[in-house]
Order: C-alpha cells, then sequence, then structure tokens
C-alpha cells in the first residue's frame, strides 16, 4: 500500500481522530486506577 501525501485536511482529521483515542484510553485508564484503588 503506497503511502498517502498527507494533506492538510487528511493531517487535521487524523489529529482530531488520534486525539480522540487518547481521551478514550485515559478514560479506560483512570477507570481501571480507580478500580485498582478500592480494591487495595
Amino acid at each position: 500500500m503506497p503511502p498517502k501525501k498527507p494533506t492538510d485536511k487528511n493531517t487535521k482529521a487524523e489529529i482530531i481522530q488520534a486525539y480522540e483515542e487518547l481521551g478514550k484510553e485515559q478514560a479506560s485508564l483512570k477507570n481501571q486506577l480507580e478500580q485498582g484503588k478500592k480494591e487495595s
């Protein structure tokens, strides 16, 4: 698969998507941390 040529629009969309994924991951990790605190 040839690499896509980055365009401003694509790059912005990819950054936003990655940022949203990081937000979900952070929320998930926070939940795990809270559960760990409750158990110990």
